[in-house]
């Protein structure tokens, strides 16, 4: 435990802070997801969610353990503290579960299926989370003493796993996407390689001895860089980006002539793969933000879509 309240309250701080930047990128998210035309950024609202609910388990946890002594080995009562720790595991291994499966999910946009590293990625998730169901499974059954043994293995899943996924967003080609989105995948991607060499300075500063910082850790750094990029990139999609296609490229006449589209309504697909939103494509066009609705409702009849995304997905194959 802990033994100066002052460490314990700069902790309490830095987790605040860190909450702070995390919600302040998770709103980030949900504004370049109505700017700019993709699922990455929808997808990522997910991730960041769980990152989130993992840093207030882990932030609950601390503050029942080291300010009010009700769980660890500190607590008055043992029994149920050993029970209410297994609890808080549980949980834990749960969210960690569903984090690597948003990871998956985020790596089956179709941006992403043109890395070359995506697969290698997609393979170490799969791994890190079943490694991670064995031992759920172990800590539920009598082989909880199999727990110690399988966290060096996860350890190099995830190792491994961040490697990939950070290769996969930096090398995506993505064409002539948003300057936000490009800002967005790319930032992700060298933050993600970041990862594996914070966690070896993590293990080395644990080796020495010094704990006092305990629950933080460096990784927290790589989430701090993260919330850092998914601001950042949600700035950047507010300016309007004229030479931008998106990632879909430009639609044309011979491409419209699949669906019956008139030139207007090819019109309006381009400034939608632009991310532009309904205002936008009223305001370049001199038109009502009515008419805008007519035309994009009669493009998804047309082509048979039922949202931008497949939209331009139909469009483009």
């Amino acid at each position: 435990m802990i033994q100066f309240r002052a460490v314990k309250h700069l902790i309490l701080l830095a987790y605040i802070l860190i909450f702070s930047t995390g919600f302040a990128a998770l709103s980030a998210l949900i504004v370049m997801s109505v700017r700019v035309a993709g699922l990455f950024p929808r997808r990522m609202i997910i991730i960041q969610s769980l990152f989130i609910a993992n840093l207030a388990l882990v932030a609950l946890y601390y503050y029942l353990e080291q300010v009010l002594e009700l769980v660890g080995p500190f607590s008055s009562s043992s029994s149920s503290s050993s029970s209410l720790t297994l609890g808080f595991a549980l949980v834990a291994s749960i969210l960690n579960i569903s984090l690597y499966g948003a990871i998956m999910f985020l790596l089956g946009v179709p941006e992403m299926h043109r890395s070359r590293a995506r697969n290698l990625a997609f393979g170490g998730c799969s791994v890190t989370i079943t490694l991670m169901l064995i031992s759920l499974i172990f800590q539920l059954s009598v082989l909880q003493r199999a727990v110690p043994a399988l966290r060096f293995t996860i350890y190099l899943a995830v190792a491994f796993t961040m490697t990939t996924v950070g290769i996969a967003l930096a090398m995506v080609p993505l064409g002539k996407s948003h300057a936000s989105s490009r800002l967005l995948v790319r930032g992700l991607g060298w933050c993600c390689l970041g990862f594996v060499p914070l966690s070896m300075v993590e293990y080395a500063v644990v080796l020495s001895g010094f704990k006092t910082y305990h629950p933080l850790s460096m990784e927290y750094l790589f989430y701090l860089g993260c919330n850092v990029v998914m601001i950042l990139a949600a700035f950047l999609s507010l300016e309007r980006d004229a030479s931008s296609q998106g990632s879909f490229g430009e639609y044309t006449s011979e491409m419209g002539k699949r669906f019956g589209l008139t030139g207007r309504e090819i019109e309006m697909a381009n400034l939608i793969a632009q991310g532009k939103t309904n205002k936008e494509i009223a305001f370049s066009l001199s038109i009502s933000e009515a008419t805008v609705r007519t035309h994009i409702y009669n493009l998804f009849q047309k082509v048979g879509a039922s949202s931008r995304i497949e939209l331009l997905n139909l469009l483009h194959d």
